[in-house]
């Protein structure tokens, strides 16, 4: 989840509102980045559907099943479920006062926003938010001190929405799809299958409409938290014979292994990922700066899909990355690795190979 994201969430259901369980149609206008979207929001407090003003693109989130849908012309329909990660927050409030905002009387606060990622590093955003008291502390405006994001939500208008404008979107989104319902099993030994990345990614990652190949007696199993993992059954039973941490010394084969990333994302304004060393096109160099060799940074589009590939060697070790992610997405980057048994050899390059010119975009 990108900071954006963060506040972005944290603004929509902040302490003290009760926006998130409160059934109401209303119209959100945001400005980001100097970009202004309007969206139509329709929720009973548990169902929320959103369509945007193109008309075409939108999402749905159900919390009974911590689901989120999303829906768009560039990556067609995805969902997103909640893995119970993602950075801790601290918030607090400052009165500014009471001010008026279209005719709703609203108590104006600073509010501060501090949030700590899994490896500890501490951020702070600080934003003016407006509740309505009249419509119990909706959040009816919000303004980043910086001025890059703002969001204003007028036509309000309380109660339950007609149920057709909760019903699932199908089309544009197939639920039995957008499950990511697992199509094929492992074969014999000595060749290669196809699947795709709804499968591979256990279904708990977004399931881009993405076809790979993976050696043709490769399992998958799925470690919440950890994410997906890809091997031969008796590889993944001693990768995760420990249950507290995955064993990847004692593998016989390559495994592949998919998670969201902990440190890279996806900007859709540069369209490159970016990590804690800079943009994709810096990497290369960073990476030889610390001692990696033959380092080969590739950007591949899989169609419409951003996907860059990383290969290098570390102190001997061969090691293998691709990032992917929905385009036109301001998202945290997926990955997938693959770990090699002892440093590597020729064959894994063979394998990794396989799978990178195997990717493709499937159409609907």
């Amino acid at each position: 989840m990108t900071m954006l994201a963060v506040l972005l969430l944290l603004l929509a259901s902040p302490a003290g509102s009760r926006e998130a369980a409160t059934a109401y149609t209303a119209v959100e206008t945001v400005t980001s980045e100097g970009k202004t979207s309007h969206t139509t929001i329709y929720t009973d407090g548990v169902r929320t559907r959103t369509v945007h003003d193109d008309g075409k693109s939108g999402s749905y989130r159900d919390d009974s099943l911590k689901t989120t849908w999303m829906w768009d012309p560039a990556y067609g329909c995805i969902h997103l479920t909640d893995t119970g990660a993602g950075p801790k927050a601290d918030i607090h409030e400052e009165p500014l006062g009471r001010e008026t905002v279209d005719g709703h009387p609203a108590r104006k606060v600073r509010k501060t926003i501090t949030w700590t990622d899994d490896k500890g590093k501490v951020t702070t955003s600080t934003t003016t938010v407006w509740y309505a008291t009249d419509l119990d502390d909706f959040v009816i405006q919000a303004k980043s001190a910086d001025g890059k994001y703002e969001r204003h939500v007028d036509k309000i208008t309380m109660g339950m929405p007609d149920a057709k404008l909760l019903a699932f979107p199908s089309p544009p989104c197939d639920a039995r799809e957008a499950q990511g319902i697992a199509t094929s099993v492992p074969k014999s030994a000595g060749g290669y299958r196809t699947i795709r990345f709804d499968e591979g990614g256990c279904e708990l990652m977004v399931p881009l409409p993405i076809s790979m190949s993976i050696p043709s007696d490769y399992a998958i199993r799925s470690v919440r938290p950890a994410g997906c993992f890809w091997g031969t059954a008796d590889d993944l039973k001693r990768l995760l014979a420990n249950e507290k941490e995955a064993n990847f010394e004692s593998i016989q084969r390559g495994i592949f292994w998919v998670r969201p990333s902990t440190d890279t994302q996806y900007n859709p304004a540069t369209r490159k990922f970016v990590s804690e060393i800079g943009p994709e096109d810096q990497w290369a160099v960073a990476f030889r700066a610390i001692g990696a060799k033959d380092v080969v940074v590739t950007s591949r589009p899989i169609g419409a899909y951003p996907a860059t590939t990383v290969t290098l060697k570390s102190k001997g070790q061969r090691m293998y990355m691709l990032y992917l992610s929905p385009p036109n997405v301001d998202t945290i980057a997926m990955l997938v690795s693959y770990r090699t048994p002892g440093k590597g050899s020729a064959a894994d390059d063979a394998v990794w190979k396989e799978f990178v010119d195997s990717l493709s975009e499937v159409k609907k």
